[in-house]
């Protein structure tokens, strides 16, 4: 039979789960979307009725509403035979709620052999179930953006210095003083509001102005709601 864990909600009335984040690179994974997992858990789980975003593209409604969503990710249990694969998805408490059996497959090429592996472990109706099943836990307080104090003026020395330079649909923020790139940011539909991606850290997280001058960057650690803030000064190029 297959294995459902379910967290048992506190509150009466509960919305059911219908939101998946995918992270762009699973921890066996040596590149982003490597033999095309990533992208297939998210159309396994579309298919299952389920709201799926990858990492990168998560909107800046659900990075400040973690427990909105869950979090997928795929155990990799292999051998030099058999590729073996499981589903696991995790709440904003980083607690795994839902895990599936485990898909094998005896495809010799890579690709194939790990692809047909996530299918199998997508079989049957026990992902059906649980999304119906399912109740989300209650939301843990957030946590307190950094706000400079009105009668005071921050330190410039812990300001950071950027540069924004708009490539395609998005800016690319980098370091003044080296050119370095530090977070790709996308503009939302609210205004002096951007999505933010760290390329180095693969952290996601929100740009938004704050008063005249300064811009406030907070970068979550994943989606159970931890989060540093810091102030910084964008000067924007085209």
């Amino acid at each position: 039979m297959k294995k459902l864990l379910f967290l048992v909600a506190l509150l009466p009335f509960l919305l059911t789960a219908q939101t998946v984040i995918v992270p762009n690179r699973f921890s066996f994974q040596k590149t982003d979307n490597e033999y095309q997992l990533n992208v297939l858990t998210k159309f396994l789980l579309e298919k299952q009725g389920f709201k799926v975003y990858v990492e990168s593209e998560v909107p800046a409604e659900l990075i400040q509403q973690p427990c909105n969503a869950l979090k997928a990710d795929v155990k990799n249990e292999s051998n030099m035979m058999t590729s073996k694969l499981q589903l696991l998805l995790t709440d904003c408490a980083n607690q795994v709620v839902f895990s599936s059996e485990i898909g094998k497959s005896r495809e010799k090429e890579f690709k194939k052999s790990y692809q047909e592996a996530l299918r199998n472990a997508f079989a049957g109706n026990a992902l059906a179930t649980f999304k119906k099943q399912y109740q989300q836990p209650k939301k843990p307080e957030p946590s307190q953006p950094y706000q400079v104090p009105a009668n005071e003026t921050p330190e410039i020395d812990y300001i950071y210095k950027l540069t924004a330079k708009k490539v395609g649909y998005v800016y690319e923020l980098r370091w003044q003083h080296n050119d370095e790139l530090f977070l790709k940011v996308r503009q939302t539909l609210t205004p002096d509001l951007y999505v933010a991606y760290e390329v180095a850290n693969h952290k996601f997280g929100i740009v938004q102005k704050e008063g005249a001058t300064f811009y406030r960057i907070t970068l979550y650690k994943g989606i159970d709601g931890n989060a540093s803030a810091v102030l910084a000064t964008i000067q924007f190029t085209e």
